[in-house]
Protein backbone atom coordinates (compact mmCIF):
# COMPACT_ATOMS: atom_id res chain seq x y z
CA UNK A 1 0.00 0.00 0.00
CA UNK A 2 1.27 3.53 -0.89
CA UNK A 3 1.50 5.91 2.10
CA UNK A 4 -1.44 8.06 0.82
CA UNK A 5 -3.20 4.48 1.36
CA UNK A 6 -2.34 3.97 4.81
CA UNK A 7 -2.05 7.52 5.80
CA UNK A 8 1.14 6.66 7.28
CA UNK A 9 4.04 9.40 6.72
CA UNK A 10 7.13 9.20 7.80
CA UNK A 11 6.91 11.67 10.34
CA UNK A 12 4.09 9.16 11.71
CA UNK A 13 6.45 6.16 11.19
CA UNK A 14 8.72 5.19 14.62
CA UNK A 15 11.88 6.01 14.33
CA UNK A 16 13.46 3.94 16.83
CA UNK A 17 12.73 1.38 19.87
CA UNK A 18 9.56 1.69 22.05
CA UNK A 19 10.36 3.53 25.27
CA UNK A 20 9.43 0.83 27.68
CA UNK A 21 6.99 -1.81 28.34
CA UNK A 22 2.69 -0.79 28.03
CA UNK A 23 2.27 0.98 31.16
CA UNK A 24 -2.02 0.71 32.77
CA UNK A 25 -3.17 3.01 30.22
CA UNK A 26 -1.09 1.69 27.26
CA UNK A 27 1.56 4.33 26.94
CA UNK A 28 5.11 3.00 27.64
CA UNK A 29 6.82 3.55 30.96
CA UNK A 30 10.86 4.38 30.92
CA UNK A 31 12.77 5.86 28.55
CA UNK A 32 14.82 4.61 26.21
CA UNK A 33 18.00 3.86 28.62
CA UNK A 34 15.43 1.73 30.54
CA UNK A 35 14.13 -0.22 27.33
CA UNK A 36 17.52 -0.66 26.37
CA UNK A 37 18.88 -2.26 29.54
CA UNK A 38 15.32 -4.28 29.60
CA UNK A 39 16.46 -5.59 26.10
CA UNK A 40 19.97 -6.39 27.74
CA UNK A 41 18.46 -8.23 30.54
CA UNK A 42 15.93 -10.29 28.59
CA UNK A 43 19.24 -10.92 26.14
CA UNK A 44 20.86 -12.33 29.11
CA UNK A 45 18.13 -14.51 30.26
CA UNK A 46 18.09 -16.11 26.95
CA UNK A 47 21.77 -16.67 27.25
CA UNK A 48 21.04 -18.36 30.40
CA UNK A 49 18.52 -20.34 28.74
CA UNK A 50 21.12 -21.57 26.14
CA UNK A 51 23.28 -22.02 28.76
CA UNK A 52 21.14 -24.59 31.11
CA UNK A 53 20.10 -26.21 27.72
CA UNK A 54 24.08 -26.55 27.04
CA UNK A 55 25.07 -27.75 30.12
CA UNK A 56 21.78 -29.98 30.69
CA UNK A 57 20.85 -28.53 33.28
CA UNK A 58 17.46 -26.91 34.51
CA UNK A 59 17.33 -23.08 35.14
CA UNK A 60 17.79 -23.18 39.13
CA UNK A 61 20.70 -25.62 38.69
CA UNK A 62 22.04 -23.08 36.19
CA UNK A 63 21.71 -19.82 38.45
CA UNK A 64 22.48 -22.09 41.21
CA UNK A 65 26.24 -22.48 39.57
CA UNK A 66 26.36 -19.07 38.84
CA UNK A 67 26.29 -17.97 42.82
CA UNK A 68 28.58 -20.62 43.39
CA UNK A 69 31.04 -19.50 41.18
CA UNK A 70 30.96 -16.32 42.38
CA UNK A 71 31.48 -17.09 46.02
CA UNK A 72 34.90 -18.53 46.92
CA UNK A 73 34.16 -19.56 50.18
CA UNK A 74 31.47 -21.62 48.55
CA UNK A 75 27.80 -21.53 49.82
CA UNK A 76 25.56 -23.19 52.35
CA UNK A 77 21.88 -24.90 50.91
CA UNK A 78 20.31 -22.22 53.12
CA UNK A 79 22.43 -19.66 51.37
CA UNK A 80 21.43 -20.97 47.57
CA UNK A 81 18.12 -21.22 48.63
CA UNK A 82 17.71 -17.76 49.80
CA UNK A 83 19.34 -16.45 46.90
CA UNK A 84 17.41 -18.54 44.03
CA UNK A 85 14.10 -17.59 46.32
CA UNK A 86 13.35 -21.31 46.91
CA UNK A 87 12.74 -23.30 50.01
CA UNK A 88 15.13 -24.87 51.87
CA UNK A 89 14.27 -28.52 51.23
CA UNK A 90 13.99 -27.14 47.32
CA UNK A 91 17.53 -26.22 47.68
CA UNK A 92 18.87 -29.24 49.09
CA UNK A 93 17.27 -31.72 46.41
CA UNK A 94 18.75 -29.22 43.79
CA UNK A 95 22.51 -29.65 45.68
CA UNK A 96 21.80 -33.67 45.81
CA UNK A 97 21.07 -33.28 41.94
CA UNK A 98 24.37 -31.27 41.01
CA UNK A 99 25.91 -33.30 43.33
CA UNK A 100 24.99 -36.49 41.37
CA UNK A 101 25.68 -35.09 38.01
CA UNK A 102 29.12 -34.38 39.38
CA UNK A 103 28.96 -30.40 39.54
CA UNK A 104 29.27 -29.81 42.89
CA UNK A 105 31.01 -31.34 46.08
CA UNK A 106 29.86 -30.75 50.10
CA UNK A 107 32.48 -30.43 52.59
CA UNK A 108 32.08 -28.58 56.19
CA UNK A 109 32.91 -24.87 56.90
CA UNK A 110 36.15 -23.95 57.66
CA UNK A 111 34.86 -21.95 60.79
CA UNK A 112 31.38 -23.70 61.54
CA UNK A 113 31.89 -27.31 61.25
CA UNK A 114 28.39 -27.95 62.12
CA UNK A 115 27.28 -26.31 58.58
CA UNK A 116 27.42 -27.46 54.89
CA UNK A 117 29.44 -25.68 52.30
CA UNK A 118 28.95 -26.22 48.77
CA UNK A 119 31.56 -25.57 46.11
CA UNK A 120 31.75 -26.59 41.80
CA UNK A 121 34.01 -29.12 40.73
CA UNK A 122 36.93 -28.00 38.57
CA UNK A 123 35.32 -29.61 36.09
CA UNK A 124 31.88 -28.09 36.27
CA UNK A 125 33.86 -24.68 36.91
CA UNK A 126 35.98 -25.35 33.17
CA UNK A 127 32.60 -26.42 31.79
CA UNK A 128 30.76 -23.55 32.39
CA UNK A 129 33.52 -21.20 31.86
CA UNK A 130 34.35 -22.76 27.99
CA UNK A 131 30.79 -22.07 27.30
CA UNK A 132 30.54 -18.72 28.69
CA UNK A 133 33.27 -17.76 26.62
CA UNK A 134 31.61 -16.45 23.38
CA UNK A 135 28.52 -14.80 25.31
CA UNK A 136 31.25 -12.98 27.53
CA UNK A 137 33.62 -12.19 24.17
CA UNK A 138 30.60 -10.73 22.42
CA UNK A 139 29.69 -8.55 25.08
CA UNK A 140 33.74 -7.31 25.04
CA UNK A 141 33.21 -6.95 20.92
CA UNK A 142 30.51 -4.63 21.42
CA UNK A 143 32.99 -2.51 24.33
CA UNK A 144 35.62 -2.33 21.63
CA UNK A 145 33.35 -0.39 19.18
CA UNK A 146 33.71 2.50 22.80
CA UNK A 147 36.58 4.80 23.52
CA UNK A 148 37.73 4.17 27.13
CA UNK A 149 35.97 7.28 28.23
CA UNK A 150 32.61 5.68 26.85
CA UNK A 151 33.44 2.11 27.99
CA UNK A 152 34.04 3.98 31.65
CA UNK A 153 30.88 5.66 31.33
CA UNK A 154 29.01 2.08 30.27
CA UNK A 155 30.67 1.13 33.38
CA UNK A 156 29.43 3.38 35.71
CA UNK A 157 26.19 3.55 34.21
CA UNK A 158 25.66 -0.10 34.51
CA UNK A 159 27.43 -0.52 38.25
CA UNK A 160 24.75 2.34 39.31
CA UNK A 161 21.47 0.56 37.46
CA UNK A 162 22.61 -2.73 39.01
CA UNK A 163 22.13 -0.99 42.47
CA UNK A 164 19.29 1.28 42.13
CA UNK A 165 17.61 -2.19 40.60
CA UNK A 166 18.61 -3.92 43.20
CA UNK A 167 17.51 -2.09 45.87
CA UNK A 168 14.32 -1.32 44.27
CA UNK A 169 13.85 -5.22 44.01
CA UNK A 170 14.53 -5.05 47.86
CA UNK A 171 11.79 -2.61 48.00
CA UNK A 172 9.08 -4.79 46.49
CA UNK A 173 9.95 -7.66 48.67
CA UNK A 174 9.28 -5.61 51.97
CA UNK A 175 6.05 -4.72 50.31
CA UNK A 176 6.90 -0.85 49.29
CA UNK A 177 6.29 -0.56 45.58
CA UNK A 178 7.67 2.98 45.55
Amino acid sequence: MSEAATGDTPSDLPTGPPTGPPGESGQRIGGPVAWAVRQLLLANRNAEQALARHLGLGHNDVTAMEHLLSSPEGLGPMDIAQRLGIRSASATVLVDRLEEAGHVTRGRHRTDRRRTVVHPTPHARQEIVTALRPLVAAVDAAADDLSDGERETVVRFLQAAADRISRAAAQLDEGDPA
